[in-house]
């Protein structure tokens, strides 16, 4: 019996997180995002902006602009370096290994 020939995955399904975003700005517009059950249409309603440019902005496609940047730590309500770096974020893992941090218990 014939087996269908399977195609590869279409572009979108095999994105790999970068390491380095090509713009060498790095952020967390993702994790903020998820943590609050928002959908990238959601947040691009609250900055006014097309659901796209989070997609762009998520995966480093390109660099958001000064006034966007400020607008996007804005909505979620922390200082702009914690959603934006110019240097990789540690990561959580990372973060959890090392254990808790001055002043944050045992």
């Amino acid at each position: 019996m014939d087996r269908p020939i399977s195609s590869p995955a279409p572009a979108a399904r095999r994105h790999r997180p970068r390491a380095t975003p090509p713009l060498g700005i790095f952020n967390r517009i993702g994790m903020f995002r998820a943590e609050r059950g928002w959908t990238r249409k959601t947040l691009a309603e609250r900055l006014d902006v097309n659901p796209q440019t989070i997609g762009f902005l998520e995966r480093g496609d390109y660099p958001p602009s000064l006034e966007l940047a400020m607008k996007i730590a804005r909505v979620f309500d922390v200082p702009i370096e914690l959603v934006f770096s110019l240097e990789p974020f540690e990561t959580i893992a990372t973060m959890l290994r090392a254990g808790p941090g001055p002043g944050q218990g045992q």
